[in-house]
C-alpha cells in the first residue's frame, strides 16, 4: 500500500521532491525544491530548526565518510556536520561554481560536485580540484550523474546539443576510462547511475536501460508489460534508479510509456507496478 506525502499533510516543503539521502541512523533525508526536510519515521517529517541553505532548491544530497550531510542548491553547499551547518560558494568558499547537479561522497572522505556546464570538482581536506574536458578524459563538462562503487568513481554526462561528446566515466586512482556507444552503451548521454547488489552498475541513458558487469555490457532498450487496461511498450530512460535489499532493481519512467509506473526487474523478469 502505498503513502503519499506533501505540504498538505505533513511539514514537507513542496510536493516536488528532488532528492533523497539515507541518514546514519536510518532516517531519510529529503530535499525539495522549497527546502530541506527530515523524514523521522512514523509519519513524521519535521524541518531543521537551522538551515543556512544558500538556495531553497535542493537539487542533490549526499553524505560522506565522516558522518557529514553535503546540500547541493542552485547557489552553492551546505554542510551539516555535529550539530552545525557551514555554507560553501564561488565567492566565500572556493567553490568553483554555484549550480550544483550531482553530489557522491567516495570512502576517502572526499566529496564530488558536479554541475550543469562547468565540470567536476572534488574537495578534499579542504582543497579543490576541477575536472573539465580541458585538463581531463571528460568528453563535456554537462555532470548529469554520479555514483560510488567502493572506490571507484562513475560519473555520466548529458548534452542534447552535442551528445557525441558525452559519455559514461570511471575513475580510479587517479586514472580515467571512457564508456560510449562505441564500447558498449545505448546512448552517450547518461541520466541516472546506480550501483547493484551484485556488483553491477545500472546506466539509465536517454535510448535504454544498460547493465555493466564483470567487464561486459547489457541493454534493454524496451520492455513488453501487461495491465489489467491492456497490453503496451515502454523505453527504459528513467531519471531515477533504486535497489532494495533483496537485489530487485526499480526505476520511474520519464518520458515514455504510461504515466506514474514502476518497473521492476526481478530474478531476471520486468515487473510493471502502477501507483498512486
Amino acid at each position: 500500500e502505498w503513502q503519499e506525502f506533501n505540504p498538505d499533510n505533513s511539514d514537507l516543503p513542496d510536493k516536488v521532491v528532488l532528492s533523497l539521502a539515507p541518514a546514519p541512523d536510518g532516517n531519510l533525508w529529503v530535499g525539495t525544491r522549497a527546502g530541506l526536510a527530515f523524514f523521522r519515521g512514523k509519519d513524521q517529517i519535521v524541518l531543521p530548526e537551522v538551515s543556512p541553505l544558500p538556495n531553497n532548491g535542493v537539487t542533490a544530497l549526499t553524505t560522506t565518510a565522516n558522518g557529514a550531510l553535503w546540500v547541493g542548491t542552485g547557489g552553492g553547499l551546505a554542510q551539516f556536520h555535529r550539530g552545525s551547518w557551514e555554507r560553501f560558494t564561488k565567492e566565500t568558499g572556493g567553490l568553483p561554481f554555484d549550480a550544483i547537479g550531482c553530489l557522491a561522497g567516495t570512502p576517502d572522505g572526499a566529496l564530488w560536485a558536479g554541475n550543469w556546464g562547468g565540470g567536476l570538482a572534488r574537495l578534499n581536506q579542504g582543497q579543490w580540484q576541477i575536472f573539465t574536458k580541458e585538463n581531463s578524459l571528460l568528453g563535456s563538462n554537462f555532470i548529469s550523474a554520479m555514483a560510488v562503487d567502493e572506490d571507484v568513481l562513475w560519473v555520466g554526462t548529458l548534452n542534447r546539443g552535442d551528445p557525441e561528446s558525452c559519455g559514461l566515466y570511471r575513475y580510479h586512482q587517479g586514472r580515467w576510462q571512457v564508456f560510449n556507444k562505441d564500447n558498449g552503451l545505448p546512448s552517450n548521454n547518461i541520466v541516472h547511475l546506480l550501483p547493484g547488489t551484485d556488483g553491477a552498475l545500472w546506466v539509465s541513458t536517454e535510448e535504454g536501460l544498460a547493465r555493466f558487469l564483470a567487464g561486459e555490457w547489457k541493454v534493454y532498450r524496451g520492455i513488453d508489460y501487461k495491465t489489467k487496461a491492456g497490453e503496451g511498450w515502454a523505453s527504459l530512460n528513467w531519471n531515477r534508479l533504486i535497489t532494495t535489499g533483496d537485489g530487485d532493481l526499480w526505476g520511474i519512467l520519464s518520458h515514455a510509456g504510461p504515466c506514474k509506473s514502476l518497473f521492476r526487474f526481478h530474478q531476471g523478469e520486468w515487473d510493471y507496478l502502477p501507483f498512486l
